[in-house]
């Protein structure tokens, strides 16, 4: 007859075990939105009829604003310069092409 006190493969449930394991599993329950929140409630890509997107701005014109927008500024702090703006003397471009 086997003995209680052990588990799988002959080791011992210790307390520290049953708390790893049971901390696993409040973090794989708390990744699971719930459902009752606005992500779970609407589908992916698409907003109710009427309502905001959240945060209160358009997530395409905020890329496309974006896409033409320098957030940085130089390590010495210049402001950013466009690369349309940029000219090359044709030594330029040879001493770059070495």
């Amino acid at each position: 007859m086997p003995n209680k006190r052990f588990g799988v493969m002959g080791r011992s449930m210790t307390p520290r075990a049953i708390a790893t394991g049971l901390i696993v599993v409040a973090f794989a329950f708390a990744a699971c939105s719930p459902a009752g929140s606005p992500a779970a409630s609407t589908p992916a890509g698409s907003q109710p009829a009427g309502s905001a997107p959240v945060g209160g701005t358009d997530p395409d014109a905020a890329l496309a604003e974006l896409a033409t927008k320098v957030l940085s500024t130089g390590p010495f702090g210049e402001e950013p310069t466009s690369p349309a703006d940029l000219t090359l003397t044709p030594d330029e471009i040879a001493r770059s092409r070495r």
